[in-house]
This record gives C-alpha cells, structure tokens and sequence, in this order.
C-alpha cells in the first residue's frame, strides 16, 4: 500500500472552515486575518492526514516536506570512487 493522495485523505471545505475558525478563535479574534487562518487549517489538515497514511504504510517514507505523491524507493548507494590521473 502506497501513501498517494485521494479525495478521501485531502480535507474539505467545511473541516478547514472548523479549523481555520479555532485558529481565529486561538489568536484572540484577530479580524484581517483569515486567509492566513484558512491556510493554515489546510496546511494542519493535510499534514495530519499524511502522518496517519504514514504511520499505517510505514514503508512509504518520504523527506519531510516532500508532496504527499512523492514516494521513496530503496536504492543502493555509490561509493565513491577517487578519479585516477589518466595521464600516467
């Protein structure tokens, strides 16, 4: 199973209208502000859904900011290789 967006893991409308709302209430009702509470409610939301789908397919490790679609395969690593002259 592999942690990629859907429309069920992306949140809707009214859950970030319900967060964004909290965060308004959070800053003492700080009005000129919503659209930095929206964002921020979207930004929590997705970010708490990718750690769920994470913490249930934990093979599907990504870098932390990376886009939820981005997905890790395991790959050998190179070793290094000092450059000979070729001159000699």
């Amino acid at each position: 199973m592999n942690a990629t967006p859907n429309a069920a893991s992306q949140p809707t409308p009214a859950e970030i209208a319900s967060r964004a709302y909290a965060l308004w209430l959070r800053d003492c009702r700080v009005h000129g502000r919503d659209l930095e509470h929206w964002f921020q409610a979207e930004y929590e939301l997705r970010r708490e859904r990718e750690a769920a789908l994470l913490a249930r397919d934990p093979g599907s490790e990504r870098p932390p900011g990376a886009p939820m679609s981005f997905n890790v395969r395991k790959r050998t690593a190179r070793r290094s290789v000092p450059a000979t002259d070729a001159r000699k």
